[in-house]
Parts: structure tokens; C-alpha cells; sequence
């Protein structure tokens, strides 16, 4: 009788050295997963980081590198917006930096709200912008451009006093052309706008 409750004393011991081990063994392996999660987090986020500009929450220069070589290795139709504010050294001068940025937030905002939701609105530096619109022939594109345009030019931004913009506008021609003559043409079709006037858009030749 003694003999037979040892044994089952030695079995119910193993049993709980299993038991024990099974949890710790569980819990090491959620630690691990979790730490991996926040480790690929992490990771995602400085990637986002490194690919928005802080300002506005638009793509940045560097973003828009990876979306040409796309859009062109996949022989992909694209037209191209290139927006400059007029005349925004004045508004930097009049009302601040501070007040400044507010007008560069005010018009990322509005060009997210003109522009379609598979479209990408990048930040190119200063108050120089440009919003690539795949699957966008040049006309669309134009109307695109007109329409923000026009808005701008009636709305109130942040230093209560109006301002208007500038824009080229260029469609992709072909496998030939590469992302630099692409944004030649459209840089171009930007100081024409410029010179003639300001406030006004400008298709690309």
C-alpha cells in the first residue's frame, strides 16, 4: 500500500515539473513573439519616419523616388502636378516661420482633399510640391490642378490672408523618357506659370 502511493506521490511530482516547465516554455515563447512585433514596429515606424515629411504628413522627396521607378517599370500612365505657393518669402516675412508652416499644413490638407485616394501628394522642400496621379491621362490631370487652384485662391488659410499657387502640370510620354526629363518638362511648365502672371496652370509641351 505505501509502495503504491509512492509511485503515484513520484508520477504527481513529474506531472508538475511538466506542468511547470510547459508554462515557463509558454511564456518565453510570447515574450520572444512579442519582442519580435515590437521590434518589426519599430522597424515600420522609422521606415514611415524616413519616407514622410514632419511638416505635413505628406510623402517626402525620398518616397517619391520609389513611386517613379514603379509607376515607370511598370510602363504604368502617370501624370504630374508640380505646385508652388506665390510669393510665400512674403508670407514668411509678413507673418513668421511659424505662421508659415501653418500655410504649407493648410495646403498639403488641401491637396489631399482634391486629389484621389490612390494618388500620392509629396512634399518636395520649401513650399515646392508635387502630386503624382497614376492612371491619369494630361486633361484630367489639368482639371485636377484647376480645381485646387481655384480653391486656393478663395479659401483662408491660417494667416487670414489669401494666397494663390502656382502649377505645372506633365503627363509621361513613354519608356523613353526617364524620371529627370519627366520633371524637367514639368519644372518647366512651373516657371512658365510663374512668369506669366502667377496663379495660373501651365501643361507641360
Amino acid at each position: 500500500m505505501f509502495t503504491l502511493n509512492s509511485h503515484k506521490e513520484d508520477i504527481s511530482i513529474e506531472n508538475l515539473k511538466i506542468s511547470t516547465w510547459y508554462f515557463e516554455a509558454k511564456q518565453l515563447t510570447e515574450t520572444i513573439n512579442n519582442y519580435h512585433k515590437m521590434q518589426q514596429e519599430t522597424v515600420a515606424d522609422f521606415k514611415h519616419q524616413s519616407l514622410t515629411d514632419p511638416l505635413t504628413g505628406l510623402k517626402n522627396r525620398r518616397y517619391s523616388e520609389f513611386v517613379f521607378t514603379d509607376l515607370i517599370e511598370s510602363n504604368q500612365q502617370f501624370s504630374i502636378m508640380m505646385i508652388d505657393i506665390d510669393h510665400f518669402k512674403l508670407v514668411n516675412d509678413e507673418f513668421g516661420h511659424n505662421a508659415g508652416d501653418e500655410v504649407l499644413k493648410f495646403l498639403a490638407s488641401k491637396m489631399k482633399s482634391f486629389t484621389r485616394d490612390h494618388d500620392v501628394c509629396i512634399r518636395l522642400g520649401g513650399e515646392e510640391f508635387i502630386v503624382l496621379l497614376p492612371n491619369c491621362i494630361l486633361s484630367e490631370a489639368y482639371t485636377i490642378a484647376e480645381k485646387l487652384r481655384k480653391d486656393i485662391e478663395i479659401s483662408i488659410p491660417p494667416t487670414n490672408k489669401k494666397i494663390t499657387i502656382s502649377l505645372g502640370v506633365a503627363e509621361y510620354r513613354n519608356s523613353f523618357e526617364s524620371i529627370t526629363d519627366v520633371m524637367n518638362r514639368v519644372d518647366v511648365a512651373l516657371y512658365m506659370a510663374k512668369s506669366e502672371g502667377r496663379n495660373k496652370t501651365v501643361i507641360s509641351k
